[in-house]
């Protein structure tokens, strides 16, 4: 069995990213247009926000209200960790069918997400500072 990075795991890999960066715009679109009864608050609220959650363009707020942290270069770390993080999914999903695994890519990336957050949270006492009403 070979494990070397090959022209099926590039494509893979580019379809993720592709995926990954069209769901940039795409969620926020489909949490203003969708149907209220549809989409219950707090998931039209994760999916309008999702940019915000994904590439932290304002850094974090102390979860007791103290003087926001503003980290300005906080996406120029969340985008090579979500380039790595991408990166590690497709090898870990190497063996399942490409539509499977590009189903399964944003939920994979919510679940991260969250807990990476919450583990912010919890070390640190910080929260996303979001833009926004």
């Amino acid at each position: 069995m070979t494990t070397r990075l090959d022209g099926n795991w590039l494509r893979r890999y580019l379809l993720s990213v592709g995926l990954f960066a069209v769901s940039l715009v795409a969620l926020p679109l489909a949490a203003l247009v969708a149907p209220g009864p549809l989409l219950p608050a707090r998931l039209r609220n994760v999916l309008f926000f999702w940019p915000q959650y994904l590439l932290l363009p304002n850094g974090f707020v102390p979860a007791d209200g103290g003087m926001p942290q503003m980290f300005r270069s906080a996406t120029l770390l969340a985008a090579p960790v979500w380039l790595a993080a991408i990166a590690v999914y497709v090898w870990l999903t190497r063996r399942r069918p490409i539509g499977i695994a590009l189903l399964a890519l944003l939920p994979s990336v919510a679940l991260l997400l969250e807990i990476g957050l919450r583990a912010i949270d919890a070390l640190f006492g910080l929260h996303v500072m979001l833009d926004g009403p």
